[in-house]
């Protein structure tokens, strides 16, 4: 049957090392809601083979269910008990077919209940994310007829007692917050059949803060720079700082603070994820510790034991496996190593592992921000450099404060942009160019320099339109098009321009054709 051809050429895939159990379980739900497309499409479509890999799966399926006269059985027996039990809870009665009566795979296991006798609850769509310990599915709550989050323990981690007390801690510590910056827990409970814990709660859909600012920072290396963007981003900063703020007020510290951890959802939300970390400073922690101090989180580089974070993100007393100096400055430290991946789209520290970045943490001072990318304000460069200090008593003593100083900065912004539109009559008066019609300005007086900090080189090495405030683009270029199909033609408007330091000044331009090929 397809379903057979189609499991076994997974199960091949991954013994031979083309794909990983994660790929594989995404892979096998994929397949189950798009059954009209071979699994190796799909496969082909996610970039995790070539076609060349797949006509060798082909044969060796082939090959496979020749010798074995059909039966799938005697491939799927050699899957792993946990990617049986995985592939179980896809609930796709003829993946179920396939597996029952394999040791593994019971298909109890698809059942959710909240307690025993009553009928499913949770349906497993697919796989969201995976973790150190845990892995999160999109379910469908049949009760309320809705798209929720449901977080398990991986299969592989759920006998070891000291990750079980973690992930009820993470879950207990979470719905005590609160707060419209964390995810609201819905419920924990158990599998009736095996006592195995989950919770459910709200699903959040949307990208991570980092690959936010990743995305400002392609774009300003390429010449396309949004400031607004970039006022986005500090928003969500500040509105991290105030959970973190809340969360200290309830005795919490997150331990795991990084832009990874913090959801932009797509209506607005800014949440902050993954309390697994998380330490009662109010009383001595709870979560028990590894044997191998060094054990990593291959998704992410999170140490789970002595030194318990993200290497790059980490305070030096975590770096240092000191858990007595952690308290609530521990956090200020892992929201300025947040704040300077927005201010530089990198890291705080990187190197050739995670050794290698721990030394660097307890050792060394992270590179300025305005080496990286020369337009940071200094005053934000100075509030993350200071979040980021060594000594936590040379810190911000509290995530409020480090809020405050970040909006602060947004709030001279606003009056300078206010004063400027004020008096942007006179800044206009001297200033004098020639542009081009291809969007280049070709001549400039001193005034320039003087007024936007640019120098002359740099004005005249882009398009003008590089400097001009997004909300005002398109309506400029709109007159710029007027200058050019209408030779007799003198047109006033006004707009903003960018500042060497990130601030905007508004302009008044009198502009008419100059003579062929320009504009004045």
């Amino acid at each position: 049957m397809d379903t057979d051809r189609n499991l076994v050429l997974a199960v091949l895939a991954l013994q031979t090392g083309l794909i990983d159990a994660k790929q594989f379980i995404e892979v096998c739900a994929l397949w189950t809601t798009r059954k009209n497309v071979p699994l190796a499409q799909l496969l082909v479509e996610r970039g995790w083979m070539v076609p060349g890999d797949v006509a060798h799966l082909e044969y060796l399926t082939e090959r496979r269910l020749t010798i074995a006269e059909g039966d799938v059985r005697a491939t799927l027996a050699g899957v792993p008990d946990d990617l049986k039990r995985s592939l179980a809870r896809l609930e796709d009665p003829e993946i179920r077919q396939s597996l029952a009566g394999l040791p593994g795979s019971s298909e109890n296991q698809t059942t959710m209940d909240l307690a025993p006798g009553r009928r499913e609850r949770f349906a497993l769509t697919r796989l969201y994310a995976t973790g150190g310990i845990g892995q999160v599915w999109v379910a469908r709550d049949t009760d309320l007829d809705r798209d929720v989050a449901l977080k398990e323990l991986r299969p592989e981690k759920a006998s070891n007692p000291a990750h079980r007390e973690r992930f009820l801690r993470e879950a207990r510590i979470t719905g005590l917050l609160e707060h419209p910056g964390v995810v609201p827990i819905y419920e924990l409970s158990h599998r009736p059949e095996d006592q195995e814990p989950f919770y459910t709660m709200r699903l959040v859909k949307g990208r991570t803060l980092t690959e936010a600012a990743e995305e400002f920072h392609r774009k300003r290396m390429t010449g396309t720079l949004d400031w607004l963007q970039f006022a986005a981003l500090l928003n969500a900063f500040v509105t991290v700082c105030n959970t973190i703020a809340f969360a200290h007020s309830r005795g919490v510290v997150h331990r795991d603070l990084k832009g990874r951890n913090v959801i932009l959802g797509d209506f607005g939300e800014v949440v902050l994820l993954d309390w697994g970390l998380a330490k009662l400073v109010a009383r001595p922690d709870e979560i028990g510790r590894s044997r191998d101090p060094q054990e990593l989180d291959a998704a992410g580089l999170t140490l789970v034991g002595q030194m318990m974070g993200t290497p790059a993100f980490m305070a030096p007393e975590q770096a240092a496996g000191n858990p007595g100096l952690i308290d609530l400055r521990t956090d200020v430290y892992g929201l300025g190593a947040t704040l300077y991946e927005i201010l530089t789209g990198q890291a705080p520290f990187s190197g050739r592992g995670a050794n290698d970045i721990l030394r660097r943490v307890c050792e060394e001072s992270p590179r300025p921000p305005h080496e990286i990318y020369p337009e940071v304000p200094a005053q934000l460069e100075q509030a993350c450099l200071r979040a980021l200090a060594k000594s936590p008593t040379e810190r911000y003593g509290g995530a409020l404060e480090l809020a405050q100083e970040v909006q602060s900065w947004q709030e001279v912004q606003l009056r300078q942009a206010e004063e400027e539109r004020d008096r942007f009559f006179t800044l206009s008066l001297d200033m004098l160019c020639i542009c081009s019609f291809d969007g280049f300005l070709q001549r400039l007086n001193p005034a320039w320099e003087r007024t936007l900090g640019h120098t002359l080189d740099e004005m005249m090495s882009r398009p003008f339109s590089d400097f001009v405030h997004p909300d005002d683009r398109e309506s400029t270029l709109g007159e710029f098009a007027k200058l050019i199909n209408e030779s007799h033609l003198t047109i006033t408007f006004e707009n903003r321009y960018r500042c060497k330091d990130g601030s905007y000044k508004w302009l008044l331009w009198t502009a008419t054709p100059y003579h062929e090929g320009s504009l004045i």
